[in-house]
């Protein structure tokens, strides 16, 4: 991307970890299409994520060490007991991130917190709608409640999986 290389490694990664969710949902049996798709949605994700940070990188938009810290204390998996642990972090997470995926969580942490900050920045300066104001409200705040649902005699294994998702 613009002489910037994706990493294969994170890629790879990402599509195992997907695929992994789709076998549990499909039982083994994804569909082609589907798979492609996903592949597909992952290296274009990629792609629009190094483009937004190459622009953000223009506009020399930084994150400070102190927002990074601030947000990696915000996250709950590095918690036991109640409380941060930093040896976890440092000494399991860290390393195993960089082994896994190819790239330092930290950098990908900060890239992430520019483009919050970068796009939080236009949304406190637009005004919805009321029209457009209600459809947010509906679409956060809708639930739905079925009585009956018909499925086809193929499609129970994976209904039955939607269905308890959406029970939780």
């Amino acid at each position: 991307v613009n002489g910037q290389n994706i990493n294969g490694m994170k890629t790879n990664y990402l599509m195992n970890s997907q695929m992994e969710k789709l076998r549990e949902v499909f039982k083994d049996k994804v569909p082609e299409d589907f798979a492609n798709s996903m592949k597909g949605s992952i290296i274009n994700g990629l792609i629009n994520q190094e483009l937004t940070n190459q622009e953000l990188k223009k506009f020399g938009l930084q994150t400070t060490p102190l927002e990074l810290v601030e947000s990696i204390k915000k996250n709950a998996q590095f918690y036991r007991d109640g409380k941060f642990d930093i040896d976890y972090y440092n000494e399991r997470f860290l390393p195993g991130y960089q082994l896994a995926t190819g790239t330092s969580f930290e950098k990908e942490m900060m890239d992430e917190i520019n483009t919050e900050k970068f796009f939080q920045t236009f949304e406190n300066l637009l005004e919805l709608s009321p029209d457009e104001a209600q459809r947010l409200y509906q679409i956060d705040n809708t639930k739905f409640k079925f009585a009956v649902i018909k499925v086809k005699k193929e499609n129970q294994e994976v209904a039955q999986k939607v269905w308890d998702s959406w029970k939780k």
